[in-house]
């Protein structure tokens, strides 16, 4: 579980450190659960964003 593979997950920061850099737009750590806490318990911070799925997400299964 997690999420994805590891290379997928070094690809998925480089883009973000790219386009950090590009932009100038500045790329913050976070940590999870401690995070969201954080976000939820300050007054005036900005919620983050959670998906909303319409219906149950359809999962298959592995073909062997």
């Amino acid at each position: 579980l997690g999420p994805g593979s590891f290379t997928g997950l070094r690809i998925g920061v480089s883009v973000a450190n790219a386009l950090s850099y590009g932009l100038n737009i500045p790329i913050v750590g976070a940590v999870g659960v401690e995070w969201l806490e954080n976000c939820l318990s300050e007054p005036g911070s900005k919620t983050p964003l959670a998906p909303q799925y319409g219906a149950e997400p359809h999962i298959t299964q592995q073909k062997k």
